[in-house]
């Protein structure tokens, strides 16, 4: 098997890029009961992803949080959702970009290591994605965040 064709449909790391991103789109909380409670994403002032919180389901929203919504499972592919509301150039969105893609990992290193983040390794990543009990298995809706 050529390594060009690893990725496209035709090896084993195709099946596990795939079988990462669909968990990826669907987390529960990181609680003994998931379904009391809801990630709460927050928004900057410039529209920019800033981070997610676990929260106790509620229905109480807090109108003065910058939360755009509150979502039942975590699909972390939503900081694609999020552009500045000013113009950019190309260099200061690939910057905002790296930018927020290091603040969701940051995010989802605390919310669901115990361990110190710094330490976590391949393994650690790989028994998270491979425990059923961290993921919405039957859920097969896209999450779109802006749909609120």
């Amino acid at each position: 098997m050529a390594k060009a064709d690893a990725f496209k449909g035709k090896g084993p790391l195709d099946f596990q890029a795939r079988f990462v991103a669909q968990r990826a789109r669907h987390i529960l909380p990181p609680r003994k009961k998931p379904g009391q409670w809801e990630f709460a994403i927050l928004i900057g002032r410039e529209g920019e992803f800033q981070k997610f919180v676990v929260v106790k389901k509620s229905n109480s929203k807090n109108p003065k949080a910058k939360i755009v919504k509150r979502v039942s499972h975590l699909d972390l592919s939503i900081v694609c959702q999020f552009v500045p509301k000013r113009r950019v150039t190309f260099k200061e969105l690939i910057a905002y970009n790296e930018q927020t893609n290091r603040r969701m990992i940051e995010c989802l290193k605390t919310t669901f290591f115990s361990v110190n983040p710094s330490t976590l390794g391949a393994s650690d990543y790989g028994t998270f994605f491979e425990d059923d009990d961290n993921f919405a298995l039957n859920c097969r809706r896209s999450h779109d965040v802006l749909d609120c």
